[in-house]
């Protein structure tokens, strides 16, 4: 009697109908060792096919499984010391920005403390701290961001205080500037318009034109020439103070007499738009005065235009050629 044909119901391959084991994997085969359905006929199938197919299956002995494995460690220890390497760097570049934001703290405070000693040298120093900060020059952001622990924008408005309260008229100057809305903490400096509601100053308030107007005095009694030109300029506007085109007049000319290109581009407008006015005294005892209001002079216009043209105030250029249009 022919005995029927037993597949392994592991491998899938033939063996014996009442062997125990199968002959080739070793699996015990139980009692039943016939496919009982369609799916273990397809896996037995599936399991002889690939049983045919060599070139996919590790050799008995493991070369390949110790092949990979070896591999897998090597990639692993690179791995790791690629990571290791990399914290060494981020370590070296911490430890360097650390040391620069020292010494930047450092050599800020040292100017620091010239600047409170020696008021005339205030307002350089300020500066120089308010374009410091910013264009970010005591910022390390090489792998790792590291600043120096100086606060440039409110140290550097200590030291103009100090020495504009102490009478140095370079930082008056500055100081009436910061409070009509001047930033000097940006890039490229700007002026603030005073009847934007969002406006605001350096000093964190709102524009404060009084203030600004009261500085620009000390600092004009002391022969500043901006300074007498800005404070002409809030008289001529009424910026601040209540308009006087007297005063304006007086301060803008001074101003221009001492070569104030600026000045001169305004004194040139006022004898433009007839807004010269001079207060003539009769009585030196009584202090009588009255005051002229002058016509519009082009004559006199052009020559302080001209003046300011050739001080740098380009400006002027343009008003010139108007004129002669």
């Amino acid at each position: 009697m022919d005995k029927k044909q037993v597949y392994c119901r592991y491998c899938g391959k033939l063996i014996d109908e009442d062997a125990p084991f199968c002959t080739y994997c070793g699996k015990e085969q139980g009692t039943n060792t016939k496919p009982s359905s369609i799916w273990n006929t397809l896996y037995c199938l599936f399991q002889n096919i690939y049983s045919k197919i060599s070139t996919i299956k590790f050799k008995s002995n493991g070369t390949a499984g110790n092949y990979i494995k070896k591999w897998l460690k090597r990639i692993i220890v690179l791995v790791v010391v690629l990571i290791v390497i990399w914290l060494i760097v981020l370590l070296c570049f911490w430890l360097y920005g650390s040391h620069l934001a020292s010494e930047w703290t450092k050599e800020d405070e040292r100017r620091e403390a010239v600047a409170l000693k020696d008021i005339t040298k205030a307002d350089s120093i300020a500066r120089e701290l308010f374009k410091e900060s910013a264009e970010d020059v005591h910022l390390y952001n090489q792998l790792c961001w590291k600043k120096c622990g100086f606060n440039h924008i409110e140290r550097g408005i200590a030291i103009l205080r100090n020495a504009a309260e102490k009478g140095n008229a370079n930082a008056q100057f500055t100081f009436g500037v910061i409070y009509a809305g001047g930033h000097y903490d940006a890039k490229e400096p700007y002026f603030m318009d005073a009847n934007d509601e969002l406006s605001y100053t350096m000093l964190g308030g709102k524009i404060d034109l009084k203030r600004a107007a009261y500085w620009y005095t000390l600092a004009a009694q002391q022969g500043h020439n901006t300074a007498l030109n800005n404070l002409g300029q809030a008289y001529r506007e009424g910026a601040g103070v209540e308009q006087d085109l007297v005063k304006a007049t007086e301060l803008i000319r001074k101003a221009a007499e001492q070569g104030n290109p600026y000045a001169q581009l305004s004194y040139g407008d006022m004898f433009r738009d007839g807004e010269v006015c001079i207060r003539i005294v009769t009585d030196s005892i009584k202090g009588d005065a009255f005051i002229i209001n002058a016509k519009p002079n082009i004559r006199l216009a052009k020559e302080w235009w001209t003046k300011a043209l050739k001080n740098g105030n380009e400006n002027a250029r343009e008003r010139l050629e108007q004129v002669y249009e």
